[in-house]
């Protein structure tokens, strides 16, 4: 198989030299786009990261392609209409970093709700004062989630943790979720008028 990995990072080479035996590989630093997709017309595979803009002018330069997988969770940047429409197979990596996403979540909350980066700031530059770096805690604070996919269910678990109140939006809300870890969905509108964070 042709293969072509894009946006990828030199001291990741080496993860792919298993694939190497009865296949040619391309890798490269670069997202696939419009502008390079042509040097790559023999791909039967690609596989991406997000700044690839997989749509209609890269798909036309690229007519052995039968895969394209993206190595994240959202594969909003590829033409999954037109890919199904020439038979081109798109697969992604669903529940790729979830924890870490939502941990990351809460280090940024705290970081921010106790004003820590100011507080690094100024200990670095001299001279110290604790004047305005008073913070608040998290528990009994009111979260607004928008989104309970795979991260936004680790969040709620999470923020109860914490002692928050967790409010949510979906567009496609799970009641059955919301009832078992004690929450409610709201509006898009009335979540913002309603949350702390």
């Amino acid at each position: 198989m042709q293969i072509a990995f894009f946006e990828i990072e030199p001291r990741d080479a080496a993860t792919f030299d298993s694939l190497k035996p009865g296949n040619s590989l391309r890798l490269t630093d670069e997202a696939l786009s419009a502008g390079n997709a042509g040097r790559f017309v023999e791909a039967e595979i690609v596989s991406t990261f997000i700044n690839s803009a997989i749509d209609r002018v890269v798909l036309d330069q690229l007519p052995a392609l039968k895969l394209i997988a993206t190595r994240s969770t959202g594969f909003d940047h590829i033409d999954t209409a037109l890919c199904a429409e020439r038979g081109i197979l798109v697969c992604n990596v669903p529940v790729y970093g979830e924890n870490t996403v939502a941990e990351h979540v809460f280090a940024l909350l705290l970081a921010l709700s106790h004003r820590l980066f100011e507080a690094a700031e100024r200990a670095q530059s001299g001279p110290f004062s604790p004047a305005g770096l008073t913070g608040f805690d998290l528990a009994g604070k009111t979260l607004g989630l928008v989104g309970t996919g795979a991260i936004g269910r680790h969040v709620v678990r999470i923020a109860h943790g914490f002692g928050m109140h967790v409010r949510a939006f979906d567009i496609a809300p799970d009641f059955d979720f919301a009832t078992r870890e004690g929450f409610s969905y709201l509006s898009f509108d009335d979540l913002l008028t309603t949350a702390d964070i």
